[in-house]
């Protein structure tokens, strides 16, 4: 799972193809809060070659937001992953709108 697509870095840095994958995902149960680290790679291609991330982004999902896609609930279902979650939830606040799942 990843998301590739054109997007700019919050430096101002545009990356036309950038591959974009989750490396760091802690469910805090207790808390009630999800911490996401993504990896910015400047394309599939860099990422394959273990090449150095342009970018690394950090979220942190809480409240509703939490309810909708960690809890016991959210889960429950057959086929529902922690990490696929994490995608879904992520297309809703990423603010890049030419990124596509790969």
């Amino acid at each position: 799972m990843a998301f590739q697509g054109k997007i700019e870095l919050p430096s101002g840095i545009i990356i036309p193809k950038a591959y974009i994958k989750i490396t760091v995902l802690i469910l805090d149960i207790i808390e009630k809060k999800c911490n996401i680290a993504l990896r910015v790679y400047k394309n599939k291609d860099a990422c394959s070659a273990k090449k150095k991330e342009a970018s690394v982004l950090t979220f942190l999902c809480i409240d509703n937001d939490y309810n909708t896609y960690f809890s016991d609930a959210a889960l429950k279902p057959s086929g529902i992953t922690i990490l696929g979650q994490a995608y879904k939830w992520l297309k809703t606040v990423l603010p890049y709108k030419e990124i596509e799942d790969v």
